[in-house]
């Protein structure tokens, strides 16, 4: 369940960010708050990444 969450957040991001990019471009603003915040939110992913833990070990069960 939680690798359709970040499937579902990963392409929403993936194609919102060339869009709002391009538009600030147009703007006058540049590439530069884009590639900020992008790579920002790439070290988060990271962050949470490294906290997580491996989920704990199934247990077999026993056959009667």
């Amino acid at each position: 369940m939680q690798v359709g969450l970040a499937v579902a957040i990963n392409t929403t991001l993936s194609a919102i960010a060339p869009k709002v990019a391009g538009r600030l471009y147009d703007h006058g603003v540049g590439y530069g708050g884009t590639f900020y915040f992008l790579a920002g939110w790439c070290f988060l992913g990271a962050v949470v990444l490294f906290l997580l833990r491996p989920p704990p070990p199934r247990q077999k069960l026993a056959l009667r």
